[in-house]
């Protein structure tokens, strides 16, 4: 086993991280050769320098790993025709590199934007090539610090670190720039492990919307999310243990807080990345303080070797139920043990048991051979898509049938989505019969296993019948009144003191309730009062007046011991409403996902090949003819064909996005984070604070390049890009409002955002206490004028009466008339406004009224105003 971590320390470090720097000056192969002296690998170093003296190279002095690194490159670009390679190395007119004029470039993998290296290029002209050499140029001894015990633990060391200590990120072709040298070299590293053939492998656990969605409370939907985050690592790390991180495509590993606090190796030469990262002085934040943010999604993809995939996959899916019942146990646990309720456990464990369902499919990669075997039973799309592009293909490349895997895997990721696809669809959705006579209120698919009746007095199931039981005092509130739980809901009611056990000294979310988020600012005023802590340690909900006349037993408990209305408490809170306002009784749930994300991941929404090149060579490339064919042309204008480099863009894109950007976000906005899981995020704020959060939130999604702060650096990073975008639904609800049915309401409104009004677009609802419903949404750039506007109206800088007569007029003006009457309605609903305000406020209707007119209805504008304005104002309604 110890050579085969040698042998992809090898693999990994085939070509050094600054290859691009050096490239045609200084021998790159002397250089892994001197990497791989100083990583302890001795013996192979002094091989590949006998190789490179005798005019050899890593073809003949390791072929196995030149093999590996022909297919890596295969699968991520062309292997260009040789007439047109500008490799010529005697002349920097006639290739791109760092030291001529014609110097290398980064494409943005996913959507071609330029970055320009701009402050190397300028300490080149400044100081010269030699000494930018010294100054940004890769250190072979720094690989001396990942050296350890065991070449297992060297390897990890490697692959999680050796971009901290050099974070330069250079293209790995200078030709087609659009990848990194380090994806290049993660994926040479994973195809050195397939031995046997290789093949992309999938795994999906279905159904986790419908879990998550089936919450009570704010506590039940971050405990949906962040178990199924959990128990998909479980499964990822049965393959990370035998084959390296390298080896996984999709999600992104490295950096990630739960990998880096993950145990690895065997029993005898065990680590933890975290503690090794403190010990190189790399990492300074703690993970932890991000272990809670539910970030991996329900689904996996990784190369895998095809002798090893059925076996593989029954441990992964062995591994995610062994962890979701470990997690389960845990919670039982509680109950037994801290809460003192006897559980049926015959009965919770087989609950348990059929709660989860996996689903995993395996592919191996075509070639040529096998392709025309198949081609014309697959979609004519995507035969015409893999035909395009093996018509640029060499024909003495069609003769290696294992290198030749390279080319295929585009037509093989999408024929094996397709296959997860329609397996997950037959998911088992495991709904048991009658046995205690009241379903679980939580999913309704399951029996009950503990209930708590309208007087407040728990009862368990006991196997034959409902017994009364009494729990601690700490556990009093596990269950409101006239709520009843399943096994499966109980352990998400009991995951956040389960948490605390599977992940110790781990940081929890702050918890809250809704009533808490709505009235963030009111709180926020009265916080450092007597009368705030008082009412925190009964019932929070106590801030707003009507709380105070409830018949509920447990109101009437807490009003009772805090005075009632006659109170001191009850006094200074009157005091507090005249000083600060009444509470806002509406809080605001978004749940955003990214467009097309499907389409993004087969590659529907790359450009063109040209948009990839480096300039000068697009018009070198354009030169290429063939039979009288002008296959450069050709090329330039084809499609950009999908790669590995381009799910690993996607994948860490969604790391950072979901691990700096969201979670910075949300906390700047006064909300609370649920989930954020790359490309889709669910997230609770007070209601003024939502639109703005949101549209903050999709504008850094479509970022090309920007920066992050990791362990107390600014680090710059790849955006998903401008071809990306996110929609988002928006729900206002009442305090009072149940939480799983605004869930349902929020994710009908993001459904409403993409086929409604387009994508790239926001729709909000707002629920009245009544039961009304009222909807409108729009495009992004419409949100900044839209907040100024519904602020203006509940500021009283104008009347709110304006909503009503603008939305009125809407109907039946249009065009210049319409615009003409919002002037007089203007003037004529002025209170507070000042005359150059309502010009502003004017300014701001009439752009509105105009991109309504253009992208959907006139009357959306009245209704979004509406919206904005009772969700701003937080009356009863």
């Amino acid at each position: 086993m110890s050579e085969f971590w040698q042998n992809k320390i090898k693999a990994f470090l085939h070509d050094p991280p600054d290859k691009a720097l050096i490239l045609f000056h200084k021998s790159h192969e002397k250089k892994v050769a001197d990497i791989w002296e100083n990583i302890g690998l001795i013996e192979d170093a002094k091989r590949l320098k006998d190789f490179i003296e005798k005019g050899k190279s890593m073809r003949e002095a390791f072929p196995e790993i030149h093999n590996a690194d022909v297919i890596a490159s295969s699968m991520q670009r062309l292997n260009i025709p040789k007439d047109y390679r500008m490799d010529y190395a005697g002349s920097c007119g006639t290739h791109i590199c760092f030291r001529g004029t014609l110097k290398p470039v980064f494409k943005h993998t996913l959507s071609g934007a330029v970055e320009d290296f701009k402050e190397v290029k300028d300490f080149i002209a400044t100081y010269g090539y030699e000494k930018a050499l010294k100054e940004y140029g890769f250190k072979p001894n720094v690989v001396k610090n990942f050296l350890s015990e065991n070449w297992k633990k060297t390897y990890f060391l490697l692959w999680r670190f050796l971009s901290d200590q050099y974070d330069l990120v250079l293209p790995a072709d200078t030709r087609i720039p659009d990848h990194s040298i380090l994806d290049h070299l993660d994926v040479t590293s994973a195809i050195f492990s397939l031995e046997g053939g290789s093949c992309l492998f999938a795994v999906k656990i279905p159904a986790v919307q419908e879990f998550i969605a089936h919450s009570r409370k704010l506590a039940d939907l971050w405990a949906s999310s962040h178990i199924f985050s959990t128990i998909i690592f479980e499964g990822i790390k049965v393959i990370v243990e035998e084959l390296g991180p390298d080896i996984i495509i999709y999600p992104q590993l490295r950096g990630n807080p739960m990998v880096d606090l993950t145990e690895f190796g065997e029993e005898n030469g065990s680590f933890i990345l975290h503690d090794e990262g403190k010990k190189l002085n790399v990492l300074s934040e703690d993970p932890k303080e991000r272990l809670h943010i539910a970030n991996f999604p329900n689904t996996f993809l990784s190369f895998i070797p095809a002798p090893k995939a059925s076996e593989m996959a029954d441990e992964v899916e062995e591994k995610i139920k062994s962890k979701w019942e470990e997690m389960a146990e845990e919670s039982k646990k509680l109950l037994k043990e801290e809460a003192k309720i006897p559980i049926d456990e015959e009965l919770w464990d087989e609950q348990i048991a059929n709660a989860i369902e996996i689903t995993s499919a395996w592919l191996e990669f075509f070639n040529f051979d096998g392709f025309d075997d198949v081609k014309e039973n697959i979609p004519d799309d995507l035969k015409e898509r893999q035909e395009g592009w093996l018509n640029f293909i060499e024909e003495a490349e069609r003769r290696y049938k294992r290198k030749s895997v390279g080319h295929f895997y585009s037509l093989t990721y999408e024929i094996l989505s397709a296959i997860l696809m329609q397996k997950s669809g037959f998911w088992n959705a495991w709904e048991e019969g009658p046995v205690t006579g009241k379903k679980c209120l939580m999913c309704g698919r399951r029996n009950a296993l503990l209930l708590r009746d309208e007087n407040g007095n728990y009862k368990v199931w006991n196997g034959k019948d409902w017994t009364n039981t009494k729990n601690k005092n700490s556990y009093e509130h596990l269950l409101k009144e006239r709520e009843r739980l399943c096994a499966v809901c109980l352990v998400k009611r009991l995951y956040r003191d389960a948490f605390r056990k599977i992940f110790e000294d781990a940081k929890l979310p702050p918890w809250e309730s809704v009533s808490e988020i709505a009235a963030r600012d009111f709180i926020e005023n009265i916080k450092h009062t007597e009368v705030y802590e008082k009412i925190k340690k009964g019932d929070i909900e106590l801030i707003y007046k009507q709380e105070w006349d409830s018949r509920d037993k447990v109101k009437l408990k807490y009003t009772k011991e805090l005075g009632g209305r006659d109170g001191e408490i009850y006094r200074k809170l009157v005091e507090l409403w005249k000083t600060y306002g009444e509470p806002n009784k509406y809080y605001a749930i978004s749940m955003m996902d990214g467009d097309r994300i499907g389409k993004m991941l087969s590659g529907e929404t790359l450009p063109h090949f040209g948009e990839f090149m480096h300039p000068v060579f697009r018009s070198k490339i354009q030169e290429w003819r063939e039979n009288g064919e002008e296959k450069g042309k050709k090329l330039i204008n084809a499609k950009r064909i999908l790669t590995p480099s381009h799910h690993i863009a996607i994948s860490r894109a969604m790391k950072d996005f979901s691990l700096y950007v969201v979670p910075k976000i949300v906390k700047e906005h006064k909300g609370f984070l649920v989930y954020s899981g790359g490309d889709d995020v669910l997230a609770l704020f007070p209601a003024d604070k939502v639109l703005d959060a949101a549209s903050e939130i999709q504008k850094v999604f479509k970022e090309d390049f920007y920066e992050i702060e990791v362990n107390g650096k600014k680090r710059k990073v790849i955006g998903l890009g401008n071809k990306a975008s996110m929609s988002a639904g928006i729900v206002f609800a009442h305090y009072k409002w149940p939480l799983y049915d605004a869930i349902e309401k929020v994710r009908e409104a993001e459904r409403k955002a993409k086929e409604k009004y387009g994508r790239n677009a926001f729709c909000m609802t707002f629920i009245k206490r009544s039961g009304e419903i009222l909807t409108a949404g729009g495009k992004w750039d419409f949100v900044a004028d839209l907040i100024y506007t519904a602020k203006a109206i509940v500021s009283g800088k104008i009347s709110h009466r304006f909503i009503y007569d603008f939305m009125d007029v809407s109907e039946i003006l249009e065009g210049d008339m319409l615009g003409a009457e919002v002037r007089r309605l203007l003037k004529r609903r002025k209170e507070e406004a000042g005359d150059e305000e309502i010009k502003e406020i004017q300014g701001k209707i009439m752009c509105l009224i105009e991109k309504y007119d253009q992208n959907l209805s006139v009357k959306e504008l009245g209704n979004a105003l509406k919206i904005l304005y009772d969700a701003y104002g937080g009356a009863e309604g």
